[in-house]
């Protein structure tokens, strides 16, 4: 008797679905939403529309939200392939979807300490586009983990 549990049908496809809501979500929240906000008499927040953070305040955003369109975008072809392509390229798109969410993860962090010394002059705080880069980032990545790990599902 093998102790391996049988993987369901469904479960690598509801990782990448997975993989695609926390995207959206995290597309949303982090374009929306900015890094941070801080108080100096009134309110301002680091995120791609503010006119009054460093130049670079305004676009620290577009790559993860760029990132997070891709990792979307992976998901997306490993539900409903919307370009034919060979196995082994699909391989590797599922391998850059992973260190892309890695990367999402990574750029949130650089960011936040960044901004975090910059206005440390200041009453500030992180704000949900940071946390949403984080979480949906980490998440993505994980989904990706496990739906590789999943090689071929119970039938």
């Amino acid at each position: 008797m093998s102790s391996e549990k049988e993987v369901p049908e469904y479960a690598r496809p509801a990782l990448y679905v997975g993989t695609m809501i926390a995207s959206i979500v995290g597309l949303i929240l982090v374009a929306i939403d900015g890094i941070g906000g801080w108080w100096i008499g009134y309110y301002y927040y680091f995120s791609i529309d503010t006119s009054v953070a460093a130049p670079w305040g305004q676009f620290a955003h577009v790559p993860i939200v760029l990132g997070f369109l891709f990792t979307a975008y992976v998901a997306l072809q490993k539900i409903y392939p919307v370009i034919t392509m060979s196995a082994e390229r699909e391989v590797k798109i599922e391998k850059t979807g992973f260190w892309t969410a890695i990367g999402i993860v990574i750029l949130t962090v650089v960011s936040g300490i960044i901004f975090a010394i910059s206005v440390s002059h200041a009453e500030w705080w992180f704000d949900s586009g940071f946390y949403a880069g984080i979480f949906a980032g980490g998440l993505a990545a994980l989904f990706f983990w496990l739906g590789k790990k999943i090689e071929t599902p119970a039938k």
